[in-house]
C-alpha cells in the first residue's frame, strides 16, 4: 500500500490543496472517487498539522471510509463516532458496541493534539459529554496503589456503571468482600481488582461465562460511560476550532439537521413517558438534538471542505483529475478482454488488483494461468472497498467489487461477551431443580455470603436428600445448571457421600455407547461401501468460488474444504452441516453442487417447503447464470404438464440440479446419474420421507444442513458416525436486537418505522390481530 500511496502524492491537486488549507479558505472538491477519498485524507492529516472531522451522509459510507483509512493510515489516528439511533427524548441504553466505540474515540479528541475523527450527518447532531467531566470521571488504577475502597464503589457508580450481585453484562460491577468486579467498556473481558485492606493487591482479566481468571495486569485505564448525564453538550463545544470540517454533502447534512429539528419540536411533551418526565423543554426547541442555528454557527467557526454534487459558486473549487473504475458485474471474460485490451494499448499504465483473501488471489492466478494471460500489473492482499482510476499518472487501482460485485467485508464492531450461563442461574427460583456435575440433583435455596478466613465470598446454596447443603462459590458456577425436563414426575434428590449420582452417570454412559455400537454399525456399513470419486476443484469451480459477492467467514471456508475432501475421497460423503440462519450454509451447498456438476452427475436438493424450494431455485439460477447449468424446480407451483416434462428430462439427464419438496421422493422420478443429494432442514421430513431418503443414501453423496438438529441427528454426527461441520461465525456487523417494551404511541412507533427505511434497513411490523 506505501508504494500506492508513493505514487498518489505525485498527484499536483494535493499540493494546491495543502496550499488552499494554508490559506484557511473555504473550499469545493469534486473528482473524489471510490475510496480515493481515504488518500486525500491521509494527505491532507500528515501536511496539514490541524484534526479534521469529516462527515458522510450515511454510516455505510462512514464505515467504508473508516475502513480504507485504516489500510493505508495508522488507526490510533482515528476516532470513528458512530450515531447512538436514538428517537427524542429517548432513555434506552446505547448498544454497547457503539458505546465503546464513542466513549474511545471522545478519549482521543480530548487528549490528542491531531485527528481523524468520522462520523454522519446523525453523529453530528446529538449530544456528547463535557471535556472536562469526560476527563474527571476517568479511573487510573495500578496495584499496590492505595485507593480508599468506601470512595471507589460511588465513582464506578458516577462513571455510568450499574451495581449487580454478579457481572454478566459490559456496564455491570459488583463487590463481593475485598473483590470487585468491573466490566468497562474500553476492555473486552471483565475486570477484577483485589483489595487487602485500602491497597490494590491484584488486577486480573477474567472470563464473564465461567468467571475464571484469564491473565493479569499491573494496570487499567476505565473510561466512563457519560452518556446520560445531565450535562451534555454538542459537538461544537468539544471539537477545537483549528479543526477542519470535511462535508461529504454539507446541503444535504443541513437538510438532515433541519428534518430531525422539526420532529423532535413535534415530539409532544405528553407523549414523554412518566419516566422521562424531567425532560426540560426551551419554547418549541427541545435540548435533544444539535438546532439547525447552531450547526451555521459551528461551521462559520471553522475552516469547511466539502464535495458537494451541486456547484457552489461562493467558494473555491478544486477537481481532482481520478475516474471511477468500470464495473464487470462478475463477467469474468469482459473483464479478461480487458486486461489484455489494457496489455496491448496502454503498457505503461500501472493496473493493480486488490483481493482481501489468500484464497481469492491464488483462484485469479489460476484463472489468469488458465486463460493464458500474462499479467503484469500487481495482485496484492489488502483491500479498499471500491477501486478508482488516475489517468494523469497513470494508475489504475481494481478491487473485487469491480470485477466480480464481490463486497467487502466492513469491519464489525467489537462485541462483548455476556454470562448467558450465568443469567440463566439467575432466572432461578427459590427451590428449583439443579444439577450439579459433580454431586447430583439438588434444589436452588438462594445465595449466601460465606467467610472464608478474611475473604468473603458469594455462594449458591444447593440442598440435597436428608437435609444436607453444598455451597458453591461464583467461580464455580460453570459446574451448575438448572434442570430441565418436558414432563414427568419431579426428579429424586442425590443423596450427598454415597455413590448414587456415580452410578447413574455410568448408567447413563453404558446406554449411550449401547445406542452409539448399533448406530455406529449402521453407518459403518455405508462407509464400506465405495463411491464416486469427484474430480479436484476446476478452473470453473475457482471462477464461480470468485464470484462470491462476499467474503467468507472462516467456519465457511473450514466447511467448504471439509466437503471437498469428503467428495474427493473414495467413500460417498454423509456430512451434516450446522449453522444459524443467515450464517452462509446455501453457498457451501452451491460450491458442492457445481462440484458434482462438473463431474457430470445430477444433484437434488431437497427441501421441506415450497417457499424454500423457490428461494433456492431463485439463489442457484442466478449464481449459474453464467455457466453451462440446467436448473428445475419440481413443486405443486409447476403444472402437471410442466412436472411430467420435468421428471422426462431429469431421466434422460438435461437437467443437473433439481430443486422440490418431497414430491423428489415420489416412485416416478427417475435420475440417470445422481451423484449428489443435499437435504435442506433434514428435521423437518416425517418418518416415511426419510425412509425413502435412506434408499437414496445408499451410494450417492449426502450433504444435510440445519439451523437446529434434532438431538438424535446431532447425537449421531457428535458419536462419528456422520461428519460434522459447524459455521458458527456470524455475518459481519450485525448487532445484537434492541428490545424494549413501551405503550402503544402511533407517532413513535411511525418515527422508528421512518429512521429505520432512512437508514436503509428493514421492518417486520407483527400484529396480533389480522
Amino acid at each position: 500500500m506505501q508504494r500506492i500511496k508513493d505514487s498518489i502524492v505525485k498527484i499536483p491537486e494535493l499540493h494546491k490543496l495543502i496550499q488552499f488549507i494554508d490559506q484557511k479558505k473555504n473550499l469545493q472538491l469534486s473528482g473524489l472517487s471510490g475510496s480515493f477519498r481515504a488518500f486525500v485524507l491521509d494527505y491532507l492529516l500528515k501536511h496539514s498539522d490541524r484534526p479534521l472531522l469529516y462527515i458522510a451522509s450515511d454510516l455505510d459510507s462512514a464505515e467504508k471510509l473508516r475502513d480504507d483509512f485504516e489500510l493505508i493510515h495508522n488507526a490510533d489516528d482515528l476516532a470513528f463516532l458512530p450515531p447512538l439511533e436514538f428517537e427524542p427524548f429517548d432513555r434506552s441504553e446505547p448498544n454497547p458496541s457503539l458505546l465503546r466505540l464513542r466513549i474511545e474515540s471522545t478519549q482521543k479528541i480530548i487528549e490528542m493534539d491531531q485527528w481523524l475523527a468520522v462520523t454522519t450527518s446523525q453523529g453530528l447532531l446529538e449530544t456528547w459529554p463535557k471535556a472536562e467531566t469526560f476527563v474527571d470521571f476517568q479511573l487510573y488504577l495500578k496495584t499496590g496503589m492505595t485507593l480508599s475502597f468506601e470512595k471507589l464503589i460511588p465513582q464506578l457508580a458516577d462513571m455510568g456503571l450499574s451495581r449487580v450481585e454478579i457481572v454478566e453484562n459490559v456496564g455491570e460491577f459488583s463487590v463481593r468482600g475485598g473483590i470487585v468486579d468491573v466490566y468497562i467498556w474500553n476492555y473486552d473481558d471483565p475486570i477484577r481488582i483485589e483489595f487487602f485492606g485500602d491497597e490494590i493487591d491484584s488486577i486480573r482479566f477474567f472470563d464473564v461465562i465461567s468467571q475464571r481468571s484469564l491473565s493479569q495486569t499491573n494496570e487499567v485505564v476505565l473510561l466512563p460511560n457519560l452518556e446520560r448525564r445531565e450535562q451534555q453538550v454538542f459537538i461544537d463545544e468539544i471539537i477545537p476550532t483549528e479543526a477542519i470540517l470535511i462535508f461529504e454533502d454539507l446541503a444535504a447534512t443541513g437538510a438532515h439537521i433541519e428534518t430531525v429539528a422539526e420532529k423532535a419540536r413535534d415530539w409532544h411533551p405528553e407523549e414523554i413517558s412518566e419516566e422521562d418526565e424531567d425532560i426540560e423543554l426551551s419554547g418549541t426547541e427541545p435540548k435533544a438534538y444539535l438546532s439547525p442555528e447552531r450547526f451555521k454557527s459551528f461551521i462559520k467557526k471553522h475552516q469547511v471542505l466539502k464535495s458537494d454534487l451541486v456547484r457552489d459558486a461562493a467558494v473555491k473549487h478544486l477537481k481532482f483529475h481520478v475516474q471511477p473504475h468500470p464495473q464487470f458485474h462478475g463477467r469474468l471474460k469482459l473483464f479478461l478482454q480487458y486486461l489484455k485490451n489494457r496489455h496491448v494499448h496502454d503498457e505503461d499504465q500501472a493496473v493493480v488488483i486488490q483481493v482481501n483473501t489468500e484464497e481469492q488471489r491464488e483462484r485469479l492466478f489460476d484463472i489468469f494461468e488458465e486463460e493464458g494471460l500474462e499479467f503484469r500489473g500487481r495482485l496484492m492482499l489488502g483491500t479498499l472497498h471500491n477501486g478508482f482510476v488516475l489517468p494523469d499518472l497513470p494508475l489504475e487501482i481494481l478491487t473485487d467489487h469491480e470485477i466480480f460485485q464481490r463486497f467487502k467485508r466492513k469491519k464489525g464492531y467489537k462485541r462483548f461477551k455476556s454470562g448467558a450461563y450465568l443469567r440463566q442461574l439467575s432466572g432461578l427460583n427459590l427451590y428449583d431443580y439443579v444439577v450439579h456435575v459433580d454431586y447430583g440433583i439438588g434444589r436452588y435455596l438462594g445465595m449466601e455470603t460465606l467467610n472464608y478466613g478474611n475473604v468473603k465470598k458469594e455462594c449458591i446454596k444447593i440442598g440435597y436428600r436428608d437435609g444436607d447443603h453444598l455451597y458453591v462459590t461464583v467461580d464455580r458456577l460453570n459446574r451448575v445448571q438448572k434442570y430441565s425436563s418436558e414432563s414427568g414426575p419431579p426428579p429424586r434428590l442425590t443423596k450427598l457421600g454415597t455413590a448414587e449420582w456415580d452410578r447413574a452417570k455410568q448408567k447413563t454412559k453404558e446406554s449411550i455407547q449401547k445406542i452409539a455400537g448399533e448406530l455406529i454399525r449402521i453407518y459403518a456399513a455405508r462407509k464400506a461401501q465405495g463411491g464416486h470419486r469427484f474430480s479436484p476443484d476446476s478452473y470453473l469451480l475457482k471462477e464461480l468460488e470468485a464470484s462470491f459477492p462476499y467474503e467468507e467467514t472462516p467456519d465457511q471456508l473450514k466447511s467448504i474444504q471439509e466437503v471437498k475432501q469428503d467428495m474427493e475421497s473414495d467413500q460417498p460423503m454423509d456430512r451434516l452441516l450446522c449453522g444459524d440462519v443467515g450464517f452462509g450454509k446455501t453457498e457451501v451447498a452451491l460450491r458442492a453442487a457445481f462440484k458434482a456438476i462438473l463431474d457430470g452427475k445430477q444433484v437434488a436438493l431437497l427441501v421441506p417447503t415450497t417457499i424454500l424450494a423457490f428461494q433456492h431455485y431463485e439463489t442457484f439460477r442466478q449464481r449459474f447464470e453464467e455457466f453451462p447449468v440446467t436448473v428445475e424446480m419440481l413443486t405443486r407451483f409447476r403444472t402437471p404438464k410442466q412436472q411430467k416434462k420435468i421428471i422426462a428430462q431429469l431421466a434422460e439427464g438435461k437437467i443437473d440440479l433439481i430443486i422440490g419438496t418431497h414430491r423428489l421422493l415420489s416412485k416416478d422420478i427417475r435420475f440417470k446419474d445422481l451423484g449428489l443429494l443435499i437435504v435442506d432442514e433434514e428435521q423437518r421430513f416425517g418418518v416415511r420421507q426419510k425412509e425413502e431418503l435412506k434408499k437414496l443414501r445408499v451410494s450417492v453423496d449426502v450433504l444435510s444442513m440445519t439451523a437446529t438438529p434434532i438431538p438424535r441427528t446431532l447425537h449421531i454426527a457428535l458419536m462419528g458416525a456422520r461428519d460434522l461441520s459447524n459455521i458458527d461465525t456470524p455475518p459481519s456487523n450485525r448487532l445484537p436486537v434492541h428490545t424494549e417494551i413501551i405503550h402503544w404511541n402511533e407517532r413513535k412507533l411511525r418515527n422508528i418505522i421512518l429512521r429505520e427505511m432512512e437508514r436503509g434497513g428493514q421492518v417486520y411490523f407483527v400484529h396480533n390481530r389480522v
